[in-house]
C-alpha cells in the first residue's frame, strides 16, 4: 500500500504528501486555510484585496497545557471513509500513553477480528512468567489491543 501523508483539520483530510513522498503545497495551503478561524481568513481575504483594517486577536497559546485531541472524531470519520486501518505518530511517550486512554469506549475490531486477536495475544503472552502476564501495562496493552488500538 502507497504511504500517503494526510492532516486531519476540523473534520477534514488534506493530502500533504503523495505516494511519491512529494510535498503537495496546495494540499498543506489548504490545511492551514482550514485551521484558521473564520475572523482570520476573513481578515486575509480583505488584505489580500487591499483592505485595511484591524486583525483579530492571536489565539491563546496552550503550550505546556494539555489539551484534548480529536482522536475519536477523526477516528469515526476515517472509519466511514473506510480508511481504516490507519498509523497515527507521536513523538512523546507521555502523550502516546494518554492519547490511547482517551479511546477507551472505542472498539475497531469485529468479533472475528477479536477472536483472532485474542489467540494471537494469549500465545505471545505464554512465553511471560505469570507474573508478568499481569503487569499493569501488559493489562493495558492486551485491552487496547482487543479494541484495535496498538501503541
Amino acid at each position: 500500500v502507497p504511504l500517503e501523508h494526510f492532516l486531519y483539520v476540523k473534520k477534514d483530510l488534506f493530502k500533504v504528501f503523495d505516494s511519491n513522498s512529494k510535498f503537495l503545497e496546495k494540499g498543506h495551503s489548504a490545511a492551514k486555510l482550514a485551521s484558521k478561524s473564520k475572523k482570520e481568513r476573513e481578515f486575509e481575504e480583505a488584505k489580500a484585496k487591499g483592505i485595511q483594517g484591524k486583525p483579530p486577536p492571536k489565539q491563546q497559546s496552550v503550550r505546556g497545557k494539555y489539551v484534548p485531541p480529536q482522536w475519536r472524531a477523526m477516528l469515526d470519520f476515517l472509519k466511514e471513509k473506510d480508511f481504516l486501518p490507519v498509523i497515527v505518530f507521536t513523538f512523546s511517550r507521555v502523550k502516546c500513553e494518554e492519547y490511547s486512554a482517551s479511546l477507551t469506549s472505542l472498539d475497531l475490531n469485529a468479533a472475528r477480528e477479536k477472536s483472532e486477536v485474542h489467540i494471537f495475544i494469549e500465545r505471545s503472552l505464554s512465553r511471560l512468567s505469570p507474573a508478568d502476564r499481569v503487569l499493569p501495562q501488559i493489562v493495558r496493552l492486551r485491552d487496547l489491543l482487543s479494541r484495535g488500538i496498538g501503541v
